[in-house]
């Protein structure tokens, strides 16, 4: 029975690459939706290691509008070079399949590359791995986005996924915590600030069409970057002390990614930051980063020195 199981598998997926419209489309007062409740510790295809890195999951589902429940799940795969790369499920290949549910998932870079045809050495920090669900129920009904699912469904998507975006990159290594900021005075008031900010890792999701994105999380937020200098330059007496910045960490090389991130109070005004360098020291908990203000003609570099757990 087993043996005759998989055999219907894999007849069920070549219906669905070659033949969509014979599928039996579900009523629209019907739905079922998978999850994913993603293993924070394996969420990025890790580029420093990349022969084993894996994304890891639990793969289940909700339902709602009757009892339905998966026969299968099918989880197909494509990619694009950018996190913003518009993919769809025309440009995915069948990746694998279960059949109970919860399901502890694992996905390597390995074997999505071999899948899709791409060289694993040549694949660079912020390429996107989308992984597309499809669920056949136990009566041979198919739901899969934007094929037969109702617009209650489409709508609900914090109910679950049909769609979840993986990312290439490096995990950063700069911990959450407090710590201890100091300015060197290479401004051209020579002054000299310190002040305990705190440092936090981001997630950030987006609203709308793009919902289903996960950003990389190699992002942190640092609730003051200058070490409360403004107030004590003399510049402007509207920039207060907290000037906040979220700080992306791709494989060693910092960049701003917001210069506030929604997950701060933004001040008003705010300063308009241009991280030019730095890094992360694990040995001694220590992150630089060097940063300009064109407008003030500013160029400072704070040094944080982590001084306890968040």
């Amino acid at each position: 029975m087993k043996s005759l199981r998989h055999i219907y598998i894999i007849l069920f997926t070549l219906t669905i690459l070659s033949c969509e419209e014979s599928l039996k489309f579900p009523p629209v007062s019907l739905g079922i939706v998978p999850t994913v409740e993603v293993n924070t510790a394996q969420q990025v295809f890790d580029l420093n290691n990349r022969p084993t890195t894996a994304v890891q999951f639990t793969l289940n589902y909700n339902n709602f509008g009757g009892a339905l429940s998966p026969d299968t799940i099918f989880i197909h795969v494509a990619s694009g070079a950018a996190i913003n790369t518009t993919l769809n499920f025309a440009n995915a290949q069948l990746l694998k399949y279960y059949v109970s549910f919860p399901a502890d998932v694992s996905v390597s870079l390995a074997e999505v590359c071999q899948k899709l045809g791409l060289n694993i050495n040549t694949v660079t920090n912020n390429r996107s791995f989308e992984l597309f669900f499809t669920v056949k129920t136990q009566d041979g009904t198919i739901y899969r986005e934007g094929t037969n699912v109702s617009p209650g469904v489409v709508s609900s998507i914090h109910l679950g996924y049909y769609r979840y975006r993986f990312f290439a990159g490096c995990k950063t290594g700069i911990e959450e915590g407090y710590y201890h900021a100091t300015i060197s005075g290479n401004n051209p008031m020579k002054i000299t600030a310190e002040k305990e900010v705190k440092i936090a890792t981001q997630t950030v999701v987006l609203e709308g069409a793009n919902a289903y994105l996960n950003f990389m999380r190699d992002i942190v937020s640092i609730t003051d970057i200058t070490a409360g200098f403004y107030p004590q330059s003399g510049l402007n007496p509207t920039l207060i002390s907290n000037q906040p910045v979220g700080i992306r960490d791709a494989c060693g090389t910092l960049s701003l990614f917001n210069n506030a991130l929604l997950t701060l109070p933004s001040p008003n005004p705010q300063v308009t930051f241009t991280i030019t360098g730095g890094g992360w020291d694990p040995a001694t908990k220590t992150l630089t980063v060097k940063w300009t203000d064109a407008t003030n003609n500013i160029s400072e570099t704070t040094t944080f020195v982590k001084v306890r757990d968040l």
